[in-house]
């Protein structure tokens, strides 16, 4: 009011609103690539890369500082999704190799760079073959006897040998658990298992069903209508991803927060199934799968063959286990007992 005045320093910023690009330069064997998001005629249609490598790396160049998300779409019911993370250097360079051997099969290849303002790119995608690794001849070299050189060498002495023998008695009280591994091995097949979800599969019909607690979701499908037993399920969102087995009667716990789910089911008897949900509600969501019919006839007939062989395996175990109680009882066979009784009441209820 006097007429005084100040002002402030003066400075400069910059609003960056232009996405990043995406070159692949190298994929397992396949080196000299020039896959690039600002050329999509360089990615044809339907490009399949091979790789014998079950550990494929992923080489590229990028906005520096950029960080690189790869994931993984598996084509083949019996793989999972692989999804891999990375940053590009100060010369925009990256490298990224999974922590773990991936599957054989085909894999769909979704690759998206982010960099620090928030501004994304994807690349065209494309498929990857991966092969097991042909393993190497082995060379047999028969090494020649010493020649004998004093008369002690010309004389063989009767040497004594040690034999491991198993004892009938043995064998016998290996029958329940054998039987109870066939139960769990046809069981995996015949709900579409994988080896991931054969621990929870098992604990989840281990446990009695008085203490099991009521699921607030379902995986149901509305065309035959009725809900699907042990079905695996799978959903990623940025970081973050989720797998899990719905039990006997198709119920799950699964609360997601909002935003964009990838989403893949495996049902026993059908074809996979992938979908993208959006949860907009600012709490968590419960989520309720209404599945599509696509039903593989000669899977199913297949499956449900494998899963009466898996019961009757189980009908087996127990049977076994409980004439071993009366005739030769140990705390071995009593446990396996156990289990196979609380599995078969799961099974029947």
């Amino acid at each position: 009011m006097y007429g005084h005045e100040a002002s402030s320093a003066t400075w400069t910023f910059t609003i960056d609103n232009v996405s990043p690009f995406i070159i692949i330069t190298k994929v397992g064997e396949n080196e000299n690539l020039n896959l690039s998001s600002q050329d999509p005629d360089s990615i044809p249609l339907n490009l399949t890369l091979e790789t014998k490598n079950l550990k494929p790396d992923f080489q590229g160049i990028t906005e520096p500082g950029a960080s690189i998300k790869i994931t993984l779409i598996p084509l083949d019911n019996n793989n999972g999704l692989a999804s891999l993370t990375g940053s590009a250097n100060t010369q925009g360079i990256f490298n990224i190799i999974p922590g773990q051997n991936l599957l054989a099969g085909t894999y769909q290849v979704l690759i998206i760079a982010s960099d620090a303002a928030g501004n994304t790119v994807t690349l065209p995608e494309f498929f990857l073959k991966v092969s097991k690794p042909t393993a190497s001849p082995i060379i047999d070299i028969t090494i020649p006897p010493p020649l004998a050189k004093e008369p002690a060498d010309l004389i063989q002495l009767p040497q004594a040998t040690s034999e491991s023998i198993i004892s009938p008695g043995l064998l016998i009280n290996l029958l329940p658990l054998l039987f109870l591994l066939l139960w769990l091995g046809f069981s995996k097949l015949g709900f579409s298992l994988t080896w991931t979800a054969l621990t929870p599969f098992f604990f989840l019909n281990l446990l009695p069903p008085v203490l099991r607690k009521k699921k607030s979701c379902l995986c149901y499908n509305a065309t035959l209508k009725q809900s699907w037993s042990f079905t695996t399920i799978s959903l990623n969102q940025d970081e973050t991803s989720k797998t899990l087995l719905s039990d006997k009667k198709g119920g799950f716990n699964l609360s997601l927060k909002p935003g964009n789910w990838l989403i893949w089911v495996k049902q026993k008897e059908l074809q996979l199934f992938k979908d993208k949900i959006i949860i907009k509600s600012k709490d968590k969501t419960n989520v309720y799968l209404c599945l599509p019919l696509k039903l593989n006839l000669y899977t199913w007939k297949q499956q449900s063959l494998q899963r009466k062989l898996a019961a009757v395996f189980l009908l087996l175990a127990l049977t076994t286990s409980i004439l071993l109680l009366l005739f030769n009882p140990n705390l071995i066979i009593l446990i396996i007992f156990l289990i196979c009784l609380d599995l078969t009441i799961s099974f029947l209820l």
